[in-house]
């Protein structure tokens, strides 16, 4: 279930249509939130039986962050498909008077920074245990 505010807000915006990325807003079902900036939100959703992600403005956005928004839609269109990058996999843009969606291929570990992370050789002190174990054997 959809925590109350997440999608519930009217937009005084009306968006760029392209019927080539446009998804109908009933197929996506949001779950919950994966994250949160100064203005934008990611909700873990589903689409066709999918785990997906969707960006979007959170309510009391200012004008400059909605025109971000459509900025990075547009950049995304461009791209288009590439294996080093999260996809879109489309828009949602109507009804007139709803939010924006960005919907994107969801990332399982979430974010390159934890991935990174998580994958991050072990250290102790200023060498690698690895390069400890081979000046031992030699």
């Amino acid at each position: 279930m959809v925590k109350e505010g997440v999608e519930d807000w009217e937009s005084e915006y009306e968006y760029p249509s392209d019927p080539f990325w446009e998804i109908e807003r009933s197929q996506i079902h949001l779950h919950g939130v994966l994250g949160e900036g100064q203005f934008g939100r990611v909700m873990l959703a589903s689409y066709a039986a999918a785990p997906v992600a969707v960006k979007m403005l959170k309510e009391g956005h200012t004008d400059s962050d909605v025109v971000d928004l459509v900025k990075e839609m547009e950049i995304m269109k461009a791209v288009g498909t590439h294996p080093n990058v999260i996809n879109l996999l489309g828009v949602c843009t109507r009804p007139a008077g709803k939010p924006l969606y960005l919907v994107v291929e969801y990332a399982k570990l979430r974010n390159l920074k934890d991935y990174l992370q998580s994958h991050r050789p072990a250290r102790t002190g200023k060498k690698r245990l690895e390069d400890q174990v081979r000046e031992i054997h030699t």
